[in-house]
């Protein structure tokens, strides 16, 4: 080569980096760079696949997959394999909502904990010589189950092996979902405490111990002399009202009589039937609360004189009277502000009290009391009844049972969302009116479309029929209704009277 010529570098010029060895051309990333909530997604999407396929394995329903998954838990996890699909199911139930559940490593050695403790007690009853012929057949607690309790007994014998597992077994249980000891008892007698709330509810102590007629009641039939409307036209073409005539329904309902079926031996329903046992209320620290109230009223130039304090069952009520010059709206608008101060949502002002110079606001208490029956029905307000007509609706903000006067109410309608409370309310008008009266002065019709709301009532002595659940049989019902109130009215004009009182 001549002197003073270089020789050109054609692959590592100037500006050309050399290529190292495994490196990808410009411009081409594999790294995925997710976001976190990316990551959580997939994971719970995973977890959530795992658990369906799980379950479906259980029930054969898998294909070929899933029988060999279902022979690969059971014999690693014997009996105990049943419990993945929740176990998967609640991992990722807990990574949705990590946030609220703060799930730690604490709760993953529970759960490990809990396996190993439930799988151990499933194969501790097995013998030695036929343990491994055990977990073959995916039965007791598999492999896990028999490299846990068998060693377990060879060193501490079998009644010790049991104490040890199922301690295992329970403090897993308290680690996964973060209890103490006092808690666990604690939830266990809330779950007592519902279910009992649950088997009153059906009533099924009063059908025990109500005396039955000894009349058979018939069934109600089309024969009323009521004719239902005809239609608008006739199937010959020709109008209804060519051969339509009207007949006399007064007259007719007249000369139907009514002997209701006679109930000997009746005895009244004891209000021991009746949950009495009753909770109280839990309105915080009152005294400060009224201090808030007034200083955020003050903070915006309202003077205010606040009153007395009335706690109820579901709110407390703060009253307060305004001085003179204070418009109430201007106490309205700070509903909000108000709320902030006292962190409740949500407070409801009443502007002004009815019958009272004052304005009311309603603050929710921080532990709600349940309104049982039976303490309005002991209570002096309703021993004071001037009818036995009477319904129960409930206690007030005060507290004060809230009585309703059937009589005055010729048409009463039952309304609100769903779990709104109508079928309690509608079972407590029933109650209430059962337990002031006798079959010989009630008589009731009860018809229920949904055949599960009414049907615990059939064994009733006030009922005039079993519970009505068919619609052609409501509809002969009501016309005998209809049928039975005119004949009253026609009774009543004869003699002269506005109603049965006078």
């Amino acid at each position: 080569m001549p002197r003073g010529r270089k020789k050109k570098n054609r692959g590592n010029g100037p500006g050309r980096p050399r290529k190292r060895e495994g490196e990808y051309p410009p411009g081409f990333n594999w790294a995925l760079n997710l976001k976190p909530e990316t990551k959580r997604s997939i994971f719970i999407i995973l977890f959530l696949v795992l658990s369906l396929i799980t379950l479906l394995s259980l029930f054969d329903l898998a294909g070929g997959l899933g029988r060999f998954w279902q022979e690969t838990i059971f014999k690693f996890f014997g009996w105990s394999a049943v419990l993945l699909p929740l176990l998967f199911l609640f991992i990722a139930y807990a990574k949705i909502r990590q946030e609220k559940m703060n799930f730690t490593r604490g709760n993953v050695v529970g759960m490990i904990l809990f396996f190993v403790g439930l799988t151990g007690l499933f194969h501790a009853f097995y013998n030695p010589d036929e343990a491994l012929a055990v977990v073959a057949k995916g039965h007791g607690g598999g492999y896990l189950g028999y490299f846990i309790s068998f060693p377990l007994q060879a060193i501490a014998g079998f009644w010790a092996t049991l104490i040890i597992l199922f301690a295992l077994f329970f403090a897993g249980m308290l680690l996964m979902f973060n209890l103490s000891f006092a808690d666990f008892i604690y939830r266990l007698k809330q779950i007592k405490d519902k279910s009992k709330d649950l088997s009153n509810r059906g009533l099924s102590t009063i059908r025990k111990v109500m005396p039955k007629s000894d009349v058979e009641i018939k069934e109600i039939k089309d024969d009323s002399g009521i004719d239902a409307p005809p239609s608008s036209e006739t199937e010959t073409g020709k109008n209804a009202g060519d051969d339509f005539t009207t007949k006399p329904v007064v007259s007719e309902a007249a000369q139907t009589t009514i002997t209701p079926p006679k109930v000997r031996n009746y005895k009244p329903f004891p209000l021991d039937l009746l949950d009495g046992k009753s909770s109280q209320p839990t309105a915080g620290d009152i005294h400060s609360n009224s201090r808030k109230i007034q200083d955020t009223l003050k903070n915006f130039g309202i003077e205010v004189e606040m009153g007395d304090v009335n706690v109820g069952p579901t709110v407390t009520q703060y009253t307060l009277k305004p001085s003179t010059g204070v418009k109430i709206n201007q106490i309205v608008t700070l509903q909000n502000d108000i709320a902030l101060a006292l962190a409740a949502h949500p407070i409801r002002i009443e502007a002004p009290i009815p019958g009272k110079s004052l304005v009311g606001i309603e603050v929710p208490n921080e532990a709600v009391a349940t309104v049982r029956l039976r303490e309005i029905l002991e209570s002096k307000t309703f021993s004071l009844r001037r009818s036995n007509l009477m319904i129960v609706l409930g206690k007030d903000v005060s507290g004060t049972p809230v009585l309703a006067n059937l009589h005055n109410m010729p048409h009463l309608l039952i309304a609100g969302a769903t779990g709104s409370g109508k079928s309690v309310c509608l079972n407590t008008v029933i109650l209430t009116l059962l337990y002031q009266n006798s079959p010989r002065h009630l008589r009731l019709i009860l018809v229920d479309p949904k055949k599960v709301e009414m049907t615990h009532y059939n064994d009733l002595p006030h009922l005039l029929t079993p519970v009505v659940t068919e619609v052609n049989k409501t509809v002969n019902a009501l016309r005998w209704a209809v049928a039975e109130m005119d004949r009253r009215f026609h009774l009543l004009s004869e003699t002269h009277s506005r109603d049965i009182f006078s």
